[in-house]
């Protein structure tokens, strides 16, 4: 019997789910948790950012192969439309630096900012051979490395030291992401809810 897809087919669909944007929050259960806004329905985790990522891009290339074998197109990639993470910023020729505020002084200040950071939901895309992360809740914090580890590294150090600044300017920084979906699933009624409060 010959092979469902051929080995283009599979090398097509690598490549597809390889220009997805990838958004990943922290939990401590469940470790890493690697989403896709192109493909909603498609989650995964692992203990490590690069754990979380590889099985996320082997599930999307998975789907992009089932939508091939049905005919169907697979969804284009958000940089397609929108151009990648933190195009905005290179076209200006922004640095990090001109960005930067006061240094927070207080440890503590910082302590709390660093061990929040982490909280942030961190959105990470392929770029001309690099990878560019963006905290989902600050737009305007964008990191760009060579790896996803660093780049993702990077784009939390800004995270922490953004918070650090709000917090010691009084300041109340937004709530993660993470934090308010779950909250909004704990107010939502199960599907069978619905239905018996509807009758």
């Amino acid at each position: 019997m010959p092979p469902l897809f051929s080995q283009a087919d599979s090398f097509v669909a690598a490549e597809i789910a390889y220009k997805y944007r990838l958004s990943i929050d922290y939990d401590h259960q469940m470790g890493h948790i690697a989403r896709c806004p192109e493909m909603p329905g498609v989650v995964c985790n692992g203990q490590t950012v690069i754990a979380a990522v590889q099985c996320m891009r082997q599930r999307l290339s998975q789907h992009v192969l089932a939508s091939m074998s049905l005919g169907i197109a697979a969804p284009a990639p958000l940089s397609d439309g929108e151009g990648p993470l933190g195009s905005w910023e290179r076209d200006l020729e922004l640095l990090e630096t001109a960005r930067s505020r006061l240094p927070v002084a207080d440890p503590i200040l910082q302590r709390v900012a660093q061990s929040t950071a982490s909280r942030y939901r961190v959105m990470i895309e392929a770029d001309d051979g690099d990878f560019v992360a963006m905290a989902a809740e600050f737009p305007d914090l964008v990191a760009r490395a060579g790896s996803i580890e660093e780049a993702i590294k990077r784009v939390q150090g800004m995270v922490a030291k953004k918070l650090g600044e709000l917090l010691a300017g009084n300041e109340l920084p937004p709530e993660p992401m993470q934090d308010v979906e779950k909250r909004q699933m704990k107010r939502a009624p199960a599907p069978g809810e619905r239905a018996r409060r509807a009758s």
